[in-house]
Formats: C-alpha cells, structure tokens, sequence
C-alpha cells in the first residue's frame, strides 16, 4: 500500500481550508472607500509559535490520524483513508 506525499498533504489541506485560505474579516462590498495608505502600516514581528505553523499543523494532523486509524499502517482503517485519499489525485 503506498500513498503519494502530495496527494496526502493535498488531503491536510481539502481538510483545513481555513489555514490555506485565512478569512477575511469585515465586511467588502468592493468598493474602496478609504485611499491606500502612503505607508505600510507596522506588524507584529518574530516567529510563529511552534506547533501553529503550517507544517506544525500538518504534522499535528497526522498524528491524530495515527491515534484515530493506529499504529498499523496496513490495517483496514488505513486502507480506508488512502482509498479515498487517492480519489483526490485524480482531480
């Protein structure tokens, strides 16, 4: 049974939208009603907390699914996730 990387970050990432494509607060009608700023506005500086970052969260992913699916990686509930894991690398 193999599985291909990228199909199943591919996977991670069908599964949590919300870290791929962040949400936009407040409300856009799409009209600009304020001009561009003449200066960039400061942000907050210095790295992300571990375990929040992308691969952070892909690797906390994962080891929930060995925790939900076991230890056995040829066992009837892995073949189940890369079945349909696989159905994405057809699109």
């Amino acid at each position: 049974m193999f599985i291909n990387p990228s199909v199943s970050q591919r996977r991670f990432g069908l599964d949590h939208l919300d870290i791929i494509i962040p949400s936009t607060s407040g409300d856009d009608d799409g009209e600009d009603s304020d001009p561009p700023p003449t200066k960039r506005a400061r942000t907050q500086g210095g790295q992300i907390a571990k375990g929040e970052d992308f691969w952070g969260k892909v690797d906390t992913y994962f080891a929930e699914m060995v925790q939900k699916h076991g230890r056995v990686l040829t066992g009837p509930e892995w073949r189940e996730y890369v079945s349909v894991t696989g159905l994405f690398a057809h699109d």
